[in-house]
């Protein structure tokens, strides 16, 4: 029964590690780009233009792919109304500029290997931004996670092997990517609220 799951979902599986190995190679492609290979070959591209760069593309490629894909009446390009506007446009100012400034221009000062350590605290700011935005309750055993998470991100990320850069160097860009998780997580909670109006807002693309 093993093998004919692995079978029929092996597909499904490269692709997730495909996926997984694609993340896992923004970190060193993001301090490349921001900082260059050392300092005799520094970066030729500010963190700003590097992450509009990135935007330019990914966006091109998206917006092609929801012409092609789209059928008639299955989705609204622009959002319907003024309240859908309003919560777009603070989607796209913490989810894609705040987070790729911080993300980028926190690249420039810190170790790739600690940036892709504090990045997925995603979950963990998400919980707690979710006690105030959407009124959600921390439980006991949410909480003992949420400490266990915090307190082991901090031990690896205090004691990076990463010595080669200075520590005051690496405290500013962690900082930095630390508001990028923090930007991120925000963008989360604002796109359940915006999720649970209706179901023309379920058909908006994001």
């Amino acid at each position: 029964m093993l093998g004919s799951y692995w079978k029929k979902n092996l597909w499904t599986h490269l692709l997730l590690v495909l996926v997984a190995a694609i993340w896992g190679s923004t970190w060193a492609a993001g301090r490349f780009l921001s900082y260059g290979l050392n300092e005799d070959t520094p970066a030729t591209l500010s963190p700003a233009t590097s992450a509009w760069l990135r935007y330019v593309f990914a966006v091109s490629v998206f917006f092609l792919w929801s012409i092609s894909s789209r059928g008639e009446g299955s989705f609204r390009f622009l959002p319907p109304d003024g309240r859908s506007w309003v919560f777009s446009i603070w989607l796209g100012l913490l989810g894609t500029m705040a987070y790729q400034l911080l993300f980028m221009h926190g690249m420039s000062w810190t170790a790739a290997g600690d940036a892709s350590l504090i990045i997925p605290m995603n979950p963990v700011f998400t919980i707690l931004l979710a006690v105030p935005m959407l009124g959600q309750k921390i439980s006991a055993r949410m909480s003992v996670g949420l400490l266990i998470g915090i307190s082991g991100v901090a031990v690896v990320v205090g004691w990076s092997p990463n010595s080669g850069i200075p520590l005051e160097h690496r405290a500013i860009g962690d900082l930095m990517i630390l508001f990028a998780a923090l930007s991120w997580a925000a963008t989360t909670n604002l796109t359940k609220i915006m999720l649970s109006w209706d179901r023309v807002t379920h058909r908006l693309r994001l």
